[in-house]
């Protein structure tokens, strides 16, 4: 999506992991420098032959970052 003076990128993610291990990645998202919003969430079970100890739910999501834009030079500014 376009701004006036910023780009939204936006990231599909899909992960497996258990409880913890995808609080422990949304946790870490949180705390980065940069702005990240996470949304459309989706956590599912997963079935007991796919599952195991540590990896017992799936998980997907967008994050989206966001970009400042450099102002593009017009043609009058590049003459002077």
């Amino acid at each position: 999506i376009n701004n006036d003076f910023y780009e939204d990128w936006p990231i599909l993610i899909a992960m497996e992991g258990n409880f913890f291990t995808l609080g422990s990645f949304f946790e870490k998202v949180g705390n980065f420098e940069r702005l990240i919003n996470v949304n459309g969430i989706s956590i599912q079970a997963l079935d007991e032959d796919e599952a195991s100890p540590s990896t017992s739910l799936r998980a997907t999501c967008t994050a989206t970052t966001f970009v400042y834009i450099e102002p593009q030079n017009t043609q009058e500014e590049e003459s002077e």
